[in-house]
């Protein structure tokens, strides 16, 4: 069995939570009404957890993005929707100011998992 490191600031006692399959999960949601609504509470009305089967990544990363709070530069987004888009960003040149702050920001949604 394999692991898992923490990071120095994790609590000691933390335990890892045991992982559950989406699909047992969903089909608990169907026969519980309190598992449905606390569902609705979290990810919204009508949310699904239905993602192409046949795409094996785990985590999608819709987008990118850098914020410069002193307002250096104008915020800048970059979507990774589509292999074009990500075809246009390998051509696409970033400069900044040297010694300027930013934030990088990355926008992603999970498939095939749950985390907690």
């Amino acid at each position: 069995k394999k692991k898992q490191k923490m990071s120095d600031d994790a609590p000691k006692n933390y335990k890892v939570p045991k992982k559950v399959d989406v699909k047992k999960l969903s089909k608990e949601e169907q026969e519980d009404e309190s598992l449905r609504k606390y569902r609705e509470a979290l990810l919204g009305k009508g949310s699904s957890t239905k993602s192409d089967p046949n795409d094996k990544r785990k985590v999608v990363v819709a987008s990118f993005g850098l914020i410069f709070p002193n307002g250096d530069h104008k915020a800048m987004s970059y979507s990774l929707a589509s292999k074009e888009d990500i075809a246009k960003l390998k051509k696409t040149s970033i400069v900044i100011k040297e010694k300027c702050d930013y934030r990088f920001q990355v926008k992603f949604r999970v498939q095939h998992d749950i985390v907690s």
